[in-house]
């Protein structure tokens, strides 16, 4: 399998602001008490991307080779204000954006490689060989 891409897409982190300290808590934190909590989405803008080649592994060792590939996080940013989130997200989060990444490059290159609505099975009228030209 091979597959390489750039995708864009939006990320929704819940949050809940504590109203009486201004602070942003997650749903775990906010525990019972959700009456001095207000849910607070942040949406994100990520643009990423990834990459994948499959190595080989038999034949001559001079012509085996590992699996190599390459992921990046090239934008995150507040949908709302344009500022720069990569640094201001949480390890889960951080592994949870890496994921979709590859994942939407993985899918953008499956639906380049299988379109449903090529229409193989019909013969082409405009090629009108006689097996005898061959």
């Amino acid at each position: 399998m091979r597959y390489s891409g750039t995708v864009s897409f939006e990320y929704v982190i819940e949050n809940y602001l504590n109203l009486k300290n201004g602070t942003l808590a997650t749903e775990d934190q906010v525990g019972l008490d959700e009456s001095d909590y207000r849910y607070t989405p942040i949406t994100l803008v990520v643009v990423g991307r990834a990459s994948f080649m499959s190595g080989k592994f038999s034949g001559l060792p001079e012509n085996c080779f590992p699996d190599e590939s390459d992921l990046e996080l090239e934008s995150l940013r507040n949908a709302g204000s344009g500022c720069d989130w990569r640094d201001a997200i949480t390890t889960s989060e951080r592994k949870s954006i890496m994921n979709l990444i590859q994942e939407q490059c993985m899918e953008e290159a499956l639906d380049d490689y299988y379109d449903p609505d090529d229409k193989w099975d019909e013969p082409d009228s405009s090629r009108d060989y006689d097996y005898g030209d061959f």
